[in-house]
């Protein structure tokens, strides 16, 4: 009886090793347009053995349902235990599609989904500006020969406002750059090339106005990498935000004036992935702890920099927030609560990223002004990305119209109209290779593609309706 039992259990793991490999041998030959790796998962080194225990716990876990909820942690790396690691490859590859539990969020930002829009009554507009934003900008093999811009599709809505936000999640160096690789003892590196760099800055009239750069990556190539960044974004002619080279440039922000409109914009990171900064030079990037899991979360440095927006005559702030949980298509109660004192604050719009997903758009009425609207995005998602997967090819385009003018005496800008556009990251393969963003609608439209494009197409699909709800294809707009 012992016999046949050991002799049945071996049966069940060498047919559940013989699956695990089809399936694995399928995702590499099913078509050849697959871009490796598909996912964070793919790009983990671990010893073979050691592989093959830590898919079957995933698989197991899936199979259970017990990370079918986001798990309390921080989601920053020197933090995370053994069961941390396990719990960020699994939703890396299985995205977390619920809400925390017994919060009941899914509910609360249906409720607040079709919210609309408007000035307040009496209000007398006298100038309005577009701010577009988008999410992370990451390094893409592609980007550094292709021969057409990724944003051939999509520049004439992006760039043709008078300001255009994105953050730079894969810094620039001087040293070495590095393939990206996961290890177990230690954070990924991300880093991008000089050419693709020129390739996602856009180019010419066509390119972004402000780009971030305070995020968990700032330090992966020290201080050199943090002033290297700085240096070739302002180069270019853009602005860049969240990191100083002085302990001055720390309490400020930027600020960008057009149409008599002056629009303020600081940026902070939850953390820096263990790497410690250089003594005596705190200021170099701008960090909170805004992924903190109790406690009160000190903002006295986010209060400092609107104030000093303020006493500029800022007429309108954004706030650029790296933070949240990455793979996790919700944000968490704390953040909720989090986003709410940092618009009162006086914030008021909250560009957020680092998920790689989508999350939901709040749309927040302030205490301070009970007029005044403000956009909540938990992230835009990732723009460009090196992987090859529906859940972290889709992002949002989103157009901010301002409007400047005087309301019950006084001189105030709210948020008029706002336009989110779900974009997603095309790989093409052949003589025509690259990465191309377009809109996720004309995606879906285009019947030329081939059934791996229109199964990948529709994948994403179902992250927009589940974050924006079906209706997201006619009701973009809320004004």
């Amino acid at each position: 009886m012992t016999k046949k039992f050991i002799v049945l259990i071996l049966s069940v793991v060498l047919l559940w090793i013989v699956v695990i490999l089809i399936q694995w041998r399928s995702e590499v030959d099913i078509n050849q347009e697959r871009f490796k790796p598909l996912t964070p998962k793919d790009a983990v080194h671990l010893p073979p053995l050691k592989r093959l225990m830590v898919n079957a716990m995933l698989h197991a876990v899936r199979f259970t349902g017990r990370w079918d909820y986001p798990r309390l942690t921080d989601g920053d790396f020197p933090n995370m235990t053994f069961v941390d690691k396990l719990y960020w490859l699994y939703k890396s590859q299985y995205p977390v599609r619920r809400g925390e539990k017994g919060k009941n969020l899914e509910a609360f930002f249906a409720e607040r989904r079709g919210r609309k829009i408007s000035l307040p009554p009496g209000f007398i507009s006298k100038q309005s500006l577009i701010l577009s934003a988008v999410g992370d900008l990451m390094q893409h093999d592609t980007l550094a020969w292709q021969d057409y811009s990724p944003y051939r599709t999509i520049a004439d809505t992006l760039f043709s406002t008078d300001i255009s936000f994105a953050n730079l999640e894969s810094p620039l160096t001087g040293q070495d750059l590095k393939n990206l690789t996961i290890r177990e003892d230690e954070s990924p590196s991300l880093c991008i090339s000089r050419s693709q760099f020129e390739r996602l800055k856009g180019s010419g009239s066509r390119q972004f106005t402000v780009m971030a750069t305070a995020s968990n990556h700032s330090l992966d190539f020290e201080e050199e990498g943090v002033l290297t960044t700085r240096s070739f974004i302002s180069k270019a002619g853009i602005r860049p935000v969240g990191t100083n080279e002085d302990a001055e440039g720390q309490g400020r922000g930027e600020i960008i004036e057009t149409k008599s409109v002056r629009v303020g914009f600081i940026a902070a990171t939850f953390g820096l992935n263990g790497k410690p900064l250089p003594e005596n030079k705190a200021y170099l990037v701008n960090r909170i702890a805004l992924n903190q899991v109790s406690g009160v979360i000190d903002l006295g440095l986010l209060e400092t920099q609107i104030a000093w927006c303020r006493h500029l005559r800022c007429d309108f702030i954004v706030v650029s927030l790296h933070w949240g949980l990455e793979y996790e298509f919700f944000p968490t109660s704390q953040q909720i609560t989090l986003a709410h004192r940092i618009i009162e604050l006086g914030a008021d719009l909250i560009l957020g990223h680092h998920p790689h997903v989508i999350q939901p758009i709040e749309y927040y009425t302030t205490k301070r002004d009970p007029h005044r609207i403000a956009p909540i995005y938990y992230s835009l998602g990732n723009l460009s990305n090196p992987f090859e997967s529906p859940f972290m090819a889709l992002s949002l385009s989103s157009l901010i119209e301002l409007s400047k003018g005087t309301f019950n005496g006084k001189s105030v800008t709210y948020v008029r109209k706002v336009t989110n556009i779900p974009v997603i990251q095309e790989l093409h393969t052949g003589e025509s290779s690259g990465i191309e963003f377009r809109p996720l609608l004309e995606s879906l439209d285009d019947t030329t593609g081939t059934p791996y494009k229109r199964n990948f197409t529709h994948q994403a699909k179902t992250y927009a309706d589940l974050v924006l709800g079906e209706g997201w294809r006619t009701q973009d707009r809320r004004e």
